[in-house]
């Protein structure tokens, strides 16, 4: 109800407002009331707690609801869904609010009328303060940071928006997580996550995880509840001292030990292996008792992020034997004679001798025996020098003695290789034959002179004679020209023994090469006149020497030098000189320019082309007088010497390749000249034809045939062959593809003229869509623009893309359907390149035909046919499956289907309801019938003893047909036995794979088994088999498991069953095996740890205190560590045993460790002093802070009542306390007295004195300070000034005071705590005299304004005090000191 206007009118009164009575106030107040009742329960009533936070089930809190209103219609408590008893005309109530509902809320209710009330909630925060558990996971170790993941599980606190979560790093705070639920107000559960990086120099961090329920600023705050965690990080073992490798030496017979000390995270497991054997000690030492004879051990220290090896090699020193041998080393020749002397110059020898296999000596008196032996043809002598002792120990010593034997013989070989090719390497082999011994034969190779290689034999087992040879690699070159290699084999017996002269062979070797021209043109021009003689010239280098071939212009000119002389040259030549031998060969080309005298003669025509064959005629003229005569010199077609001007050269019928007619002119001078025509003769080629190559005929080109498919294309090399043309330099070849040139071909060989046969080879590319191309070769003899034009041959080629078959359907299976006793034909169509063979098989049967179709005449049941159609590229198959309808047949089998097992009997009947029937039966091995009347018959068996019965069931129909039907029969067995194995490998170790094999034995049929297995009650693997035999069989499953230590003592099975179908037994027959019991070995560890524990000190340290466990397999054994020793666990814990301890839990499979962190609390104690001496206005500090864990509480009393200590320290607090410190385990008292220090205090301000000239004028100062003060006055000395002491107050005294003593006077209070200094300033003034009184009058008038002014600025002043400050320290000059105010807003004002 909203009141919206209230107006109030007041009834005037002649009595005053304050005489109202008391009931008429309240009913204005509550009229007022009603105008804004919303506001009136929110600034009327108050509730004692203003709100409620309290832990949940607690003890129920008692609330208070008062109201300053005293006109109301009552006042009470709702809380949840139940309300109080209301209160009338009560400005109090009071109500107990449950703390054990999440839910819970509280309302202070007012009345006003019947139907309006207004209400007050009171807010209900009800909490739970949380669990705190802590886990740690190890991520990664990256290099030498370990990645940790740290888990902070704050368990069953409410509500979770108050909740923050904060992480430290030892002491420092990184992390804070708050939760924004602000709808959950029952229990949750939270996580907060930290990951983290420990790095190596940080060894050991410790996380704490701290949460906390925080209501707000002006809220109550909960203890933190925190967990503490230490992580580190792991890194490899690493040696604490940087050798790998150390040398220990040791007397014979003392005992020693080995020390390897590594450092590594987690702790390291060592290892000792000693010469191969392990010592099976787990130390970072090894002792070993009595050492004899050299050893070397390997430690090694491992975790599991590496291990590292140290190798200690123990070099044991004999004890010494006094025995001296002369000489002690010795080299002799096999064959040669040999003595040793042995001698002493002990006394404690009783006796010595040789014992030796040849030479040795009996037993004799010292100091000497000497071993002798004429002729040393033993390799391996081995005689000892002994000794025996006065108290009958012995010792022996034996000389170092080198048998040897030199080289029969040092031989070079090139290993059959022979001559060597410049540029090629090649193997020289030196031959050391019957040498002794080889582990001191040194071989060494000379080129010329200079040493390349040395080389020696590592056999130091091999003491008698024996060959070797040592193999050097070369590459000569031709600048080497002849190269002299020497082998030489010397016996080096060290620097102080015999050296033996070296043996040595040598080998000359040269550089081969092919023959190269001196000059670096191949080509060259001579030009000659006519008539002259010329010598050309050709020379050229080569390993062998060349031979030299001439030919010129064709003719082999029969030279065997580097010249040829060529007398009266006529017309140009061309010479070839060839330089061979077996590495190659060079040509030279060498053209001759003959240049004419000057002939008159005139072919006509000079050039010419003629077929061969055919007729020619060439004119040969002159206009010249000067013709004596001239005539043609030819092998056929020559003239005599006739008359000028013409005379003509004809043949009929040119059948010479090379003709060379010259027309000569004899001059009347007696010279002749002549001049040649150019005369080609040709023939077109008798066939030009095309072929393709295969690869067994390019030879050279090394071509693949590369098939068809779809990502690349097929390729060929076609072949042209031109047959019989010339001359085949005018010979042109051009390719076309589709009527498209696409290569020509020209030939370059100028010096054949007759009849040649050529070819023209082209590669092409041909893919699957172009199908057919064709491809053409023309032959063609074209002389030139100018040159006659003959018409061209051709030859025309198709190929096409090979491909391998590809079925024309998609489909590689169809299925066809027919009427049983129809002829069907099945169709497989493929395309490939070359056209596909085809092959057809039906039900494995070939059926030998080579066609796309199948015909298959009056088809009886189902069958499946293949058809598979190939070319040389591949294959592909076609699948059709042919589903073969009956006709009808009359016949009901009774079961259709039936399962029987092994032995037990089995009946099916066949029936028929038709009545053209004439009879039926059955046919079987064993219970068949004979031909019965129908309409029944049955097949009767008692004891099934086939694994594969097949009975059928005929009838034979009037029409004399028939028909059969056959029943589906399933014979089943179950298995004799199922067993699991461990296939031998016994106990398993934790994280390894393991097989285990289930054997199920004699079971039939095996298609319709499966193999369960169970881990537990848990399936964990199911496994069928594919096998069609219907026999018994033998079937085995394989289970892979990797073993966790969870699955020691877990039972593994497997089950067999027979799943035979609907029809057979309702329930599927299966054997299950006996139980196999899996043992796990695994390293230990310890569960169930806290992080932390708290005990009372002088507690005795028993795992009573500790909820750990250890397991592991085999059962490990556990001790406990403090501060890396062994834990004394009868010893009483102290309190300054507070730390870490670690338990190291240990069994065959290894070690593990882990640690508690273990708190040791004790009662409060003091440590302090009994007298303190405080600054005044410090901060309180701990003057005297108790020890004890917990954390003691600290009171203070002072005068027996206590007090809260204050926020600075004053000069009254100084006195006698009493300090009481209090924890759970107990309470300490301690007594002192504090004295508060503070510096000096001046009771007077600073002041301005004026007195007459020649008055006496004292000055005194005392300050009050704790401790006292030291007073010093500062100021111009005079002789009418003294300065006196009493007590801690110092009076300057001034006797007739004179202007001189006018100034400042400066005092000084110090002690240890401060100083503070006060000013007074002296003013001197003149004598009095006598003043008119007129003057005094106006004085006195001036004085009364004076003195009204200064009451006003008094009244002024005292908002605006203010406080002089004097700085000089030492006065010269009085009148310059400046007088300022610091007034309160800090600034100085001038006066």
């Amino acid at each position: 109800m909203l009141l919206k206007h209230c107006s109030i009118h007041l009834i005037p009164s002649a009595c005053c407002p304050s005489m109202l009575p008391v009931r008429m106030l309240s009913i204005l107040i509550l009229l007022f009331s009603l105008c804004n009742a919303d506001s009136i329960c929110t600034t009327e009533l108050k509730t004692d707690p203003p709100e409620i936070i309290a832990e949940y089930g607690g003890i129920p809190v008692i609330v208070n609801c008062t109201t300053r209103l005293g006109d109301h219609y009552g006042l009470y408590w709702r809380v949840g869904n139940e309300s109080s008893d209301t209160e009338d005309e009560e400005m109090f109530i009071s109500h107990l609010v449950p703390v054990s509902d999440w839910n819970v809320t509280a309302e202070c209710k007012m009345k006003f009328n019947e139907s309006y009330e207004c209400s007050k909630e009171l807010k209900v925060i009800l909490f739970n303060n949380p669990e705190v558990f802590h886990s740690v996971q190890l991520v990664n170790v990256i290099g030498e940071e370990t990645q940790y993941r740290l888990q902070c599980d704050i368990i069953n606190v409410a509500p979770v928006q108050y909740v923050t979560v904060s992480w430290y790093k030892n002491s420092e705070k990184i992390q804070t997580e708050s939760f924004n639920d602000t709808t959950t107000k029952t229990p949750v559960n939270e996580s907060s996550i930290l990951r983290v990086n420990i790095s190596r120099e940080e060894n050991v961090v410790e996380f704490r995880c701290e949460a906390q329920l925080d209501f707000g600023p002006h809220r109550p705050k909960l203890p933190a509840i925190s967990k503490t965690h230490r992580v580190s990080a792991h890194y490899a073992p690493e040696l604490k001292t940087q050798n790998s490798a150390d040398d220990t030496y040791a007397l014979e017979g003392t005992n020693i030990t080995l020390s390897c000390e590594a450092v590594g995270n987690p702790l390291l497991v060592y290892n000792w292996i000693c010469d191969g054997k392990n010592m099976l000690e787990n130390t970072t030492s090894l002792s070993l008792p009595q050492v004899h004879g050299n050893k070397t051990c390997a430690c090694t220290a491992t975790n599991y992020l590496g291990n590292i090896t140290k190798t200690i090699h123990l070099h044991v020193e004999p004890r010494g034997c006094p025995l001296t041998l002369t000489p002690s080393e010795t080299v002799v020749k096999f064959g040669d004679p040999v003595a040793i002397n042995c001698s002493t110059s002990a006394r404690y020898v009783e006796g010595m001798g040789w014992e030796a296999p040849f030479g040795g000596t009996g037993f004799e008196r010292p100091p000497v025996v000497t071993w002798r032996v004429e002729k040393l043809e033993e390799w391996t002598p081995s005689p000892s020098c002994y000794a025996t002792l006065v108290d009958g120990s012995q010792c022996t010593v034996s000389p170092v003695i080198t048998v040897y034997k030199t080289p029969d013989s040092v031989s070079v070989s090139d290993m059959g290789h022979g001559s060597m090719v410049e540029g090629r390497e090649y193997d020289l082999k030196c031959d050391i034959i019957n040498v002794a011994p080889v582990q001191y034969v040194t071989v060494s190779w000379y080129k010329n002179s200079e040493k390349i290689q040395t080389e020696s034999f590592n056999d130091t087992t091999t003491k008698t004679p024996v060959n070797e040879s040592s193999i050097l690699r070369v590459n000569i070159s031709r600048e080497e020209n002849v190269v002299e290699f020497r082998c030489e084999a010397q016996l080096d017996f060290g620097p102080h023994r015999p050296k033996l002269p070296a043996i040595s062979k040598t080998h000359r070797v040269s550089a081969h090469y092919a023959p190269e021209l001196k000059t670096q043109n191949s080509a060259d021009d001579t030009y000659a006149l006519e008539g002259t003689n010329i010598t050309l010239s050709c020379e050229a280098v080569g390993n062998p020497l060349p031979v030299y071939n001439w030919i010129c212009d064709g003719k082999n000119m029969l030279e065997n030098t580097t010249s040829l002389s060529l007398p009266r040259v006529h017309g140009n030549k061309t010479c070839a000189c060839t330089a061979t031998n077996y590495l190659g060969n060079i040509t030279k080309t060498i053209h001759l320019h003959v240049e004419p005298r000057g002939c008159p003669l005139t072919l006509t025509p000079s050039e010419t082309v003629v077929k061969f064959g055919d007729p020619v005629s060439i004119n040969c003229s002159t206009s010249a007088r000067y013709v004596e005569g001239m005539g043609w010199e030819a092998p056929f077609g020559g003239t005599g010497f006739e008359r000028p001007p013409v005379v003509t050269w004809r043949v009929e019928k040119l059948e010479e390749w090379t003709p060379s007619p010259s027309c000569y002119a004899t001059l009347v001078d007696g010279s002749q000249c002549a001049v040649s025509p150019v005369i080609t003769v040709y023939k077109t080629p008798n066939i030009v034809s095309i072929y393709p190559l295969n690869q067994s005929q390019m030879m050279e080109e090394q071509v693949h045939i590369v098939p068809y498919n779809k990502e690349t294309r097929t390729q060929y090399w076609l072949r042209c062959d031109i047959i019989n043309v010339a001359p085949v330099q005018h010979l042109t070849v051009r390719w076309y593809k589709n009527n498209k040139t696409i290569q020509t071909e020209s030939f370059n060989d100028t010096t054949t003229k007759t009849l040649v046969n050529e070819s023209s080879i082209l590669r092409i590319d041909i893919s699957r869509e172009e199908k057919a191309t064709e491809f053409r070769c023309e032959a063609e003899l074209d002389f030139g623009p100018h040159g006659l034009k003959l018409p061209a041959i051709s030859q025309t080629h198709r190929v096409s893309a090979h491909y391998a078959p590809e079925l024309k359907t998609q489909n590689s299976a169809d299925d066809t359907y027919a009427l049983e006793g129809t002829d069907i034909i099945l169709s497989c169509e493929a395309v490939g390149n070359p056209l596909p063979v085809y092959n057809w098989i039906c039900d494995g049967k070939n059926m030998l035909e080579n066609t796309t179709s199948l015909s298959l005449p009056r088809v009886h049941g189902n069958k499946t046919c293949a058809c598979t159609a190939t070319n040389y590229l591949g294959n592909i198959t076609k699948t059709i499956h042919l589903h073969v309808e009956p006709r009808g047949c009359p016949l009901t089998l009774t079961p259709s289907e039936t399962v029987v097992k092994f032995g037990d009997p089995v009946s099916i009947n066949c029936s028929t309801s038709v009545t053209d029937v004439e009879g039926m039966g059955w046919e079987a091995p064993f219970g068949g019938t004979g031909f019965e009347r129908p309409p029944v018959v049955t097949w009767r068996v008692e004891k099934l003893e086939e694994w594969t019965p097949s009975p059928f069931c005929y009838v034979t129909l009037v029409n004399g047909s028939q028909r059969t039907v056959s029943p589906v029969i399933t014979v089943y067995k179950t298995p004799d036995s199922v067993s699991v194995s461990d296939m031998g490998h016994g106990s398993m170790v934790e994280g390894r794979e393991y097989d285990l094999k289930c054997d199920v034995i004699n079971v039939a049929p095996v298609q319709n088994l499966t193999v369960t297995w169970y881990r537990g009650n848990e399936t964990v693997k199911t496994d069928t088999f594919n096998d069609s035999t219907m026999t018994p069989v033998n079937a085995s499953s394989t289970l892979r498991i990797s073993t966790p230590r969870d699955y020691n003592g877990l039972t593994f099975r497997c089950e067999a069953e027979l799943h035979l179908g609907p029809k057979g037994p309702k329930f599927p027959p299966n054997v299950t095996s006996p139980p196999y019991t899996a043992v796990v070995l695994y390293k230990p560890f310890m569960e169930s740890c806290p992080d932390h524990v708290t005990v009372v000190e002088n507690a005795a340290f028993s795992k009573s205190i500790l909820s750990c466990q250890a397991d592991g397999n085999p059962p490990p054994t556990v001790q406990w560590f403090y501060e890396g020793k062994i834990l004394n666990s009868s010893k009483p814990l102290t309190r300054t045993d507070s730390g870490k301890y670690t338990a190291i839990v240990e069994n065959s499979r290894g070690r593990s460790n882990t640690s508690v962190h273990i708190t040791v609390e004790y009662s409060p104690s003091f440590t302090c002093k009994e007298h303190y001496e405080i600054t005044v206005n410090d901060k309180h500090q701990s003057i005297c802070e108790p020890v004890g864990l917990p954390t003691p509480t600290l009171t203070w009393l002072k005068d027996g009542k206590q007090m809260v200590s204050p926020q600075l320290w004053k000069k009254n607090d100084s006195g006698k306390y009493l300090l009481k410190a209090h924890n759970t385990h107990g309470t300490a008292e301690h007594t002192l007295y504090l004295e508060i220090l503070y510096a000096p205090e001046f009771k007077e301000g600073n002041e301005s004195k004026e007195v007459l000239q020649g008055e006496n004028v004292t000055l005194s100062c005392s300050a009050d300070s704790n401790p006292p003060s030291n007073i010093t006055w500062i100021y111009t000395a005079a002789v009418n000034s003294n300065m006196t002491t009493e007590g801690h107050q110092k009076t300057v005294t001034i006797t007739r005071a004179t202007s001189t003593n006018a100034g400042y006077y400066i005092c000084v209070a110090e002690n240890k705590v401060g100083r503070n200094t006060r000013f007074i300033t002296l003013m001197i003034t003149g004598k009095s005299s006598q003043i008119p009184f007129p003057i005094i009058w106006v004085s006195l008038t001036l004085l009364i304004i004076i003195l009204i002014l200064l009451v006003v600025c008094c009244r002024i002043c005292q908002k605006k005090r203010g406080h002089y400050s004097f700085f000089p320290v030492k006065v010269s000059n009085v009148s310059n000191i400046p007088l300022t105010s610091v007034q309160a807003n800090g600034k100085a004002k001038d006066f």
